[in-house]
């Protein structure tokens, strides 16, 4: 049985002769009951705060739970993102390596354009060389033959200096031209 601070002070005692002084017990029983009865408001006052605590903690647990989800949420979407970064960077690598060979390959194809190019045009140059040489020494073997031919006697001394034979001006024909000496076979070289 459960007493509360009503029932204590609404509690009669029966008299007797020889029992203890009324007044005492009557403090006594009055102090128990304020006693009893502060207690009981802690109670109910400790039986609220409880209660509040109980519904923050519930909602601290909520909480925890929802920051816990959206931890492992960002974790896993970080993750994923890493994995996406990843691939993608390697994929960009492909593609610039892949690129990067392109253009090599094509460099590489116009240099050996460009070389054979070059070897062609030396070629070509060794070439044209040559027959100017050798339109030059034919040149200079017809100047040397129409020389000899034209060369006066030994006795025969022309007036003046680049005078040959009696002639003014430049020794051999005028109408020789350089057509003249490409159509001239090639001699051998010297």
């Amino acid at each position: 049985m459960t007493l509360d601070k009503i029932d204590l002070l609404d509690r009669k005692f029966p008299h007797s002769l020889v029992g203890y002084r009324r007044d005492a017990v009557d403090r006594l029983v009055a102090e128990a009951a304020d006693t009893i009865g502060r207690l009981a408001e802690e109670k109910q006052a400790l039986g609220r705060a409880n209660e509040v605590l109980r519904r923050e903690m519930a909602e601290y647990q909520a909480r925890e739970a929802t920051l816990r989800d959206t931890l492992l949420t960002t974790q896993q979407l970080v993750e994923d993102l890493k994995i996406k970064a990843r691939q993608e960077a390697e994929r960009i690598i492909d593609e610039a390596r892949d690129q990067a060979s392109a253009v090599l390959g094509e460099t590489q194809a116009r240099a050996a354009i460009l070389l054979r190019d070059i070897d062609a045009l030396a070629a070509r140059k060794a070439a044209l060389t040559a027959r100017f040489r050798d339109m030059l020494r034919a040149a200079l073997d017809i100047l040397d033959a129409q020389a000899a031919d034209d060369a006066p006697p030994a006795t025969d001394i022309g007036d003046g200096p680049g005078d040959v034979g009696g002639q003014d001006g430049p020794v051999g024909n005028d109408d020789f031209t350089v057509a003249d000496a490409a159509a001239l076979p090639a001699p051998a070289d010297r």
